[in-house]
């Protein structure tokens, strides 16, 4: 669904007009105005938000996010777009679903989640978003985000305004496959996390951390040793168990030997044995 909402847009019959001046992002606009995102939580005066200059091309995580095959002119264009900001303090959102579609953003540090309420209230975690990846865009075609975005724990964060997204599609082509590729890339995750629905307790919280060594590998971390950035009830949340089910599934593992976890910390041991558990179909340990 995320991917032909973006082909929808990336395909569409191109009715373009001059970009209307973008009000609040300007790096160069000395004026203390407020930062406008959709979102009282980040309409906060622009010393607070302190947005910074750092260069794609030299960040750590160009292979995963946005610059990634891109040609020099290309990565000019993404340069000029992105706002940087300060990390964001944990609680705060980004979005909140029927928020009208004003940005993408980038990762470049810490955690974040995406979810939804339902009728009754009650809270969805639909992903948890790395370092490395990019969030909103399921927003596109829609014209306003399908879900909230909240800071699990501080995290930094790279702005692509709509407007400037709208363009940089314009003038850069390389710039629409990269973004197909990420598109590709997260409903892949997607999918081979579906497949858990019905798998045991156990099998799940295993998949779970198999994913997520394999994406702090990309991100070049270790794969065997890492921090969880969402507690335990969120994990719960995430993979439709319980947080006294995920404990007890986490010390499960621990007296079998595949792992050891101290605080927040995560210390697999055994990985081939932990992804013949979670009954994987290829391998992500």
């Amino acid at each position: 669904m995320a991917l032909s909402c973006l082909l929808h847009y990336l395909y569409r019959p191109q009715r373009r007009q001059a970009p209307k001046p973008y009000e609040g992002h300007d790096m160069k606009d000395p004026k203390p105005e407020l930062i406008p995102t959709g979102n009282s939580d980040l309409s906060v005066p622009r010393a607070a938000c302190g947005e910074q200059k750092v260069v794609c091309g030299l960040c750590s995580l160009s292979r995963l996010c946005l610059p990634l095959g891109l040609r020099s002119p290309d990565m000019e264009k993404l340069d000029a777009s992105i706002v940087r900001h300060r990390p964001l303090d944990r609680g705060r959102h980004l979005f909140q679903r029927g928020d009208p579609f004003t940005a993408i953003y980038a990762v470049r540090s810490g955690c974040v989640k995406t979810y939804v309420l339902t009728k009754a209230g009650k809270e969805h975690i639909r992903a948890f978003h790395l370092p490395g990846d990019i969030i909103g865009l399921d927003a596109i075609d829609a014209g306003h985000y399908p879900s909230s975005a909240r800071v699990l724990q501080a995290s930094g964060l790279c702005e692509l305004p709509f407007d400037r997204l709208d363009l940089a599609l314009a003038q850069a082509p390389s710039l629409q496959n990269r973004l197909l590729d990420i598109m590709s890339r997260a409903l892949r995750h997607e999918a081979s996390m579906a497949l858990l629905v019905k798998a045991p307790a156990a099998e799940r919280l295993a998949a779970f951390l198999c994913s997520l060594s394999q994406r702090y590998a990309e991100r070049g971390y270790s794969a065997r040793e890492f921090i969880l950035g969402m507690p335990r009830h969120a994990i719960g949340n995430y993979l439709g168990l319980t947080e006294e089910t995920v404990c007890r599934m986490f010390t499960r593992l621990q007296k079998s030997g595949l792992l050891s976890t101290r605080g927040k910390q995560v210390h697999i041991h055994k990985p081939g044995e932990l992804h013949d558990l979670a009954g994987l179909p290829w391998p992500v340990c």
